[in-house]
């Protein structure tokens, strides 16, 4: 019998996989002003070239642009999360002032966009979106899960157009 993965938990102390010691990179922000490492000691440095860091994700959007190396953290945790029920690795998180956050997944090449107060639902509901997909996913660009009820999903490609295509072996 399969068991289910334990849920990341959800406290006040951040524990972020990446990171060996509070002087480790775990995300570059991206500001007006050029990219930061944040570290995980709650520590913003820089600005630093992305291209000398290590392979990280980058937290972008106006969500970022004036906050505090403790809210980053915090968001940070949030990505790790989306990473881990999503099963793949996200280059980057766009944080919109108004809670909404955009994960743009590495393996499939597709945006995901959710409530941050409803993340781990809509990325459960998003997984089960997915599933639903099995075999195609790699035809999506993009996942809103932020309209209750509904997922929208926008193709990379028309499906008319891969109707008529021939079957090649």
């Amino acid at each position: 019998l399969k068991h289910p993965a334990p849920e990341a938990p959800i406290t006040g102390e951040i524990e972020i996989a990446r990171a060996r010691t509070a002087s480790d990179p775990i995300a570059i922000v991206e500001r007006r002003e050029g990219f930061y490492a944040l570290l995980a000691g709650g520590e913003i440095r820089g600005p630093v070239s992305p291209a000398q860091q290590p392979d990280l994700p980058i937290m972008s959007g106006p969500g970022v642009e004036t906050a505090l190396a403790s809210e980053l953290l915090s968001d940070a945790a949030l990505l790790v999360r989306a990473e881990v029920q999503m099963s793949s690795m996200v280059s980057e998180m766009r944080l919109d002032g108004d809670g909404v956050a955009e994960f743009y997944l590495d393996r499939e090449r597709m945006a995901l966009t959710v409530e941050l107060d409803q993340q781990d639902f809509q990325l459960r509901r998003a997984l089960e979106v997915l599933q639903q997909w099995q075999g195609r996913e790699r035809l999506i660009a993009m996942l809103d899960m932020t309209t209750p009820g509904m997922a929208v999903v926008r193709l990379k490609t028309d499906l008319s157009a891969l109707e008529k295509r021939a079957a090649m072996i």
